[in-house]
């Protein structure tokens, strides 16, 4: 590693690691997760020393030598794949230190509930939940560096529901291959029919199940807009509440207040997450929704790929994390530009990701909400 630029960026991905790993040591504080995270801090600690030595070596410093990890033969990795191909174990092909899926056998395509194109090319952490998810990125970047296997227990976002289940990491050496190849299996789970097989069976059901949801939906919500005895105030409650309760998620707006936003109403789990989400006591909590109202647009993520995106609480541990999120909405009250407000809707693990048809479900939610607060008088603020 001789180039400057390319330690700066080593560094700042570190740096970025262990933010994650310190806040999932702050949220897990005595809880089972505890020995994984300090697990992880020493595979990065090990990372480290690795990249320190290469450093030196190429800086023409002597350095004790590492004996390097045990090579896997082209034999046996041959035997590998053709061996989980056919598996009841989910196994898949990871590249590169980021983690990305190449490849995926039909057990792993059942327990995820999805398909080899939805999977390929996309990162496998963000299919980690958010309190093992540091764990297993430290992990992965071992097996990527140094080789060797490493196993951690970890919860996979599912198109069902959070799967517990033993998480183990191979390093293979494959020949000719220009980044690390890393095995992924997960013993000890039952999968569930492929994601092809039973998207093609069960969609007329999942259709007729999302048109009659969006009826029943919006007809709850025309019936809070048409009611004229609401102000803007308890008629955006209203709707926030309407939707936390939909989707089992959790459900706040925002309203402009001179040249900021505000947060006005909270709906969704217990009074210790809705106190933690109304009383902004942390830092970047509304950055999401200034932006979404800045740009009109509306930002869906069916996967977090940021943990700190809904900001941090007074410990510094990310709100994501806190509300055990896998999956978010925030979309302005309105269409086009100037909204009165924002709402964003946050999916926990329990509820399981969002869809697309709820994503748009709440989309149009919103943007006929944003219409009925212009007509009333003083706005939500």
């Amino acid at each position: 590693m001789t180039d400057p630029d390319a330690l700066g960026r080593e560094c700042r991905r570190l740096r970025a690691r262990l933010d994650e790993l310190r806040s999932s040591w702050l949220l897990a504080r005595g809880g089972p997760e505890t020995e994984a995270i300090a697990e992880a801090a020493f595979l990065e600690l090990d990372a480290v020393c690795e990249a320190l030595r290469a450093s030196r070596e190429n800086a023409g410093e002597p350095s004790a030598e590492i004996p390097p990890a045990e090579p896997v033969a082209e034999r046996d990795r041959r035997l590998l794949r053709a061996a989980f191909m056919q598996s009841p174990v989910p196994a898949l092909l990871l590249e590169g230190e980021e983690g990305v899926v190449t490849w995926a056998n039909d057990a792993a395509l059942g327990l995820l509930g999805q398909s080899r194109a939805y999977l390929g090319g996309r990162p496998l952490a963000v299919l980690v939940d958010l309190r093992t998810r540091a764990a297993f990125r430290s992990a992965l970047t071992a097996v990527a560096r140094l080789g060797g296997r490493r196993e951690l227990d970890g919860r996979l976002v599912t198109r069902l529901r959070p799967v517990h289940t033993r998480i183990l990491l191979t390093r293979l050496e494959a020949h000719g291959a220009d980044r690390p190849q890393i095995l992924v299996t997960a013993p000890g789970t039952v999968p569930a029919e492929s994601a092809e097989s039973a998207g093609s069976s069960s969609r007329p059901l999942d259709d007729i199940v999302s048109q009659t949801r969006r009826a029943d939906l919006l007809g709850s919500v025309a019936g809070v807009l048409a009611d004229a005895g609401l102000g803007a105030r308890d008629l955006l409650d209203r709707v926030v509440e309407l939707l936390a309760g939909e989707f089992g998620a959790f459900a706040a707006a925002d309203v402009v207040a001179g040249e900021e936003l505000r947060r006005v109403a909270v709906h969704g789990g217990g009074e210790g997450e809705k106190t933690l989400w109304l009383t902004e006591t942390g830092r970047g909590m509304l950055d999401l929704p200034g932006r979404v109202r800045a740009t009109g647009r509306t930002v869906i993520k069916p996967h977090f790929d940021d943990a700190r995106m809904l900001g941090t609480d007074g410990e510094g541990v990310p709100v994501a994390a806190r509300l055990d999120a896998v999956s978010l909405v925030c979309s302005p009250l309105g269409v086009g530009g100037d909204a009165p407000g924002v709402v964003t809707v946050v999916w926990p693990a329990a509820a399981g990701p969002c869809a697309m048809a709820e994503a748009a479900l709440v989309e149009e939610v919103c943007a006929l909400t944003g219409r009925a607060l212009r007509s009333r008088p003083g706005g939500p603020g």
